[in-house]
């Protein structure tokens, strides 16, 4: 099974009725935590003595009043047209490369004669940039992090600055967070501590170009992380990943970008943002990974 494969199908997993085994329709919410159809969960309680959870059989006394989760309802009514994500070459930093399977890779540095040292677009660092920019609309794609020990995900300007160490805030053209040890953060000013439980092995990112909104999203949790708002964007945007270096056995989990899906024109807010069902067809990832 490819790696996107393994993606969407946890994915659809987090998304379906444990009634009907189907993506949610209308979903609701019970007080104990699950989420199933409406028309699943009073069927089945229509048609049974006791009214309990069907997962985990919690007895309530009296029917809950349930009304629809506007969240899940949003992740499974959306089903996005999706597109590739590929990698700019030309912005691909200290050693980063894509191969042509699409396979992002970090490798020693090469001679300083090489010419990929010399192509201005490049980062120092190793951080690279989508290839597909955006003007307008609603884009969304996932990036599964694993246990990555250093990375960083969100996106950034055309116009940002690749010299030198690069410092990742809003100001500079950055909109990413990031996590450092067992830290995650905010990158903008101050940098904004997020504390993240569980810790996300899959993370989310939707940008709202007219809203000026940046939003990510905790997939193992179903639960906003942070956004940036109200963000007056002019210039054109990019995906943007950075997987940081391997230091001896750390950091060596992958980096694996999923396709950017284009969203419907359906508005919403910061905390409650279009999350696409991602269809379990085939499709391309990409991965940024360490050689040692």
């Amino acid at each position: 099974m490819s790696s996107f494969s393994i993606i969407a199908s946890l994915a659809e997993d987090h998304f379906q009725c444990s009634i009907c085994l189907n993506v949610f329709s209308d979903p609701v919410t019970t007080p104990c935590g699950h989420n199933f159809c409406k028309t699943c969960l009073s069927e089945h309680w229509d048609n049974s003595e006791l009214c309990q959870c069907p997962t985990c059989n919690k007895r309530f006394y009296m029917r809950p009043e349930i009304s629809t989760n506007t969240v899940i309802e949003e992740i499974s009514v959306q089903i996005k047209r999706r597109k590739s994500v590929t990698f700019d070459q030309a912005t691909a930093g200290c050693g980063l490369r894509v191969t042509q399977f699409g396979n992002l890779r970090c490798y020693k540095p090469a001679s300083p004669s090489s010419s990929d040292d010399i192509l201005d677009e490049r980062f120092d660092f190793p951080m690279i940039l989508g290839k597909k920019g955006f003007t307008s609309g609603r884009h969304y794609w996932e990036v599964q992090v694993g246990l990555r020990s250093n990375w960083d995900v969100g996106v950034a300007k055309e116009t940002v600055n690749r010299t030198g160490r690069v410092s990742l805030k809003k100001e500079n053209g950055f909109f990413a967070i990031g996590k450092r040890g067992f830290d995650y953060q905010a990158h903008c000013t101050p940098f904004t501590a997020l504390h993240l439980c569980p810790r996300p092995k899959y993370v989310g990112v939707y940008l709202d170009y007219e809203e000026g909104l940046v939003s990510f999203y905790n997939l193992t949790a179903q639960s906003h992380i942070y956004s940036f708002t109200e963000c007056p964007f002019r210039d054109e945007l990019f995906p943007y990943f950075s997987p940081h270096v391997k230091q001896d056995d750390k950091n060596g989990d992958p980096l694996i970008i999923s396709a950017v899906k284009q969203c419907e024109q359906v508005k919403a807010g910061p905390s409650a943002a279009i999350f696409p069902h991602p269809s379990t067809g085939k499709a391309d990832s990409r991965t940024v990974e360490i050689l040692t």
